[in-house]
């Protein structure tokens, strides 16, 4: 591309098109910078070997669960988790250096346990 960037940035749901806000389960994979979501899905087995496709952003005002507060030991932890959110519709560059092409942004985690 080239150039340059210049300006405040004003978030995602501004600048992408993103589905009404929703409840989705799955498994939500997180580690030094990544944050996986693999909705609907039951097992860890189920995500062995998946390319991720969702960047799981927690913007919740609550705080999370207490299994969502490990310490940050920079290993990969697992999770099942139910949140309520907005996924986006199309895809883009969110994440970790744009690395997925979508993004569900959380705005309350239901639920976390460890998988």
């Amino acid at each position: 591309m080239g150039g340059r960037i210049d300006g405040a940035y004003i978030g995602d749901l501004k600048c992408w098109p993103f589905a009404k806000a929703q409840r989705l389960n799955g498994i939500l994979r997180v580690g030094f910078e990544h944050s996986e979501f693999f909705p609907n899905a039951t097992s860890p087995s189920e995500i062995e070997g998946a390319k991720p496709r969702i960047w799981f952003s927690d913007e919740s005002t609550e705080p999370p669960p207490k299994a969502l507060r490990g310490p940050p030991d920079g290993l990969t932890h697992t999770f099942f988790v139910e949140a309520e959110g907005r996924l986006s519709l199309c895809d883009g560059w969110f994440g970790h250096q744009g690395q997925y092409p979508r993004e569900f942004i959380a705005k309350r985690i239901i639920t976390a346990r460890p998988a």
